[in-house]
């Protein structure tokens, strides 16, 4: 009888129970894409040679641009984006730059981010940063310091813009650091 009592009184006075709510859906309002001529370019994912530079647990990924790849981006398998970043509840990013200064110090930020697989529109808690994957402008979801989380590839200090579906880590000039980013579901 006690519990009853307590589901018809948060029932009746809850702030999150309505008679007329709706279901909000992941997207909404933002129309679903529907351009089916988009291929994913698996090559901007997986490169032999970078391999090492990527660790997957079950609930999160950690990407290495050491200070050897300064310059340009070292690529996030869009699977995972979607896994961890693509749900309800976002995904959180710890961002870290680590000897910068030669003593093997780690310098870090972390950051909330929501990312929405059905039009590919994403936004950030830090800095209120949005944007939108794949549109052909390169925008930066997070930087600290030297290191980037972006939606564009640089290649040789150029940036080629944000041609291909994906996220990527990059390692800048403003340190000599290498930088890692782990998104944690």
């Amino acid at each position: 009888m006690k519990n009853t009592l307590y589901a018809v009184l948060f029932a009746s006075f809850s702030p999150f129970v309505f008679a007329d709510s709706q279901a909000i859906e992941l997207g909404d309002p933002e129309p679903a894409m529907t351009d089916a001529s988009m291929e994913v370019n698996s090559e901007v994912f997986y490169d032999e040679t970078m391999a090492d530079r990527i660790t997957i647990a079950s609930d999160r990924i950690t990407v290495f641009a050491p200070k050897s790849t300064r310059g340009r981006t070292v690529g996030i398998p869009q699977s995972k984006i979607d896994e961890l970043c693509g749900d309800i509840d976002g995904c959180q990013l710890r961002m870290a730059m680590y000897n910068w200064d030669g003593k093997g110090r780690t310098a870090s930020r972390s950051n909330l981010f929501f990312f929405n697989k059905s039009n590919r529109a994403w936004r950030a808690e830090s800095g209120d940063k949005q944007g939108t994957d794949f549109n052909g402008t390169t925008e930066h979801v997070m930087q600290s310091w030297s290191c980037y989380f972006t939606d564009g590839t640089y290649s040789n200090w150029k940036n080629t813009g944000d041609t291909a579906i994906g996220f990527s880590l990059l390692s800048w000039n403003q340190y000599n650091a290498d930088c890692r980013l782990t998104i944690i579901d």
